[in-house]
């Protein structure tokens, strides 16, 4: 147990909202897309709307290259 006061650091700590359109995407593909997906993203040479538009593809749902831009940051709400 830490002997300082954290409070000021726990009270930034972001609440996740709800799950993206591009989280949703991603849970209900099959787990070998779901890893050529992950290696697409980690590949910063693949933008965003060509990941969007296989995404938006395969599962049938649109997914926007904002969301998937988001995402892929870090910066979406959904964690």
């Amino acid at each position: 147990m830490s002997e300082h006061d954290l409070s000021e650091f726990y009270e930034e700590i972001q609440q996740h909202g709800p799950a993206c359109s591009f989280a949703l995407a991603v849970e209900s593909l099959e787990v070998d897309r779901q890893e050529k997906l992950a290696a697409a993203m980690a590949d910063p040479t693949l933008p965003a709307t060509a990941i969007a538009r296989v995404v938006s593809k395969w599962t049938g749902t649109r997914v926007t290259d904002f969301t998937t831009r988001r995402h892929r940051k870090g910066g979406c709400s959904c964690g």
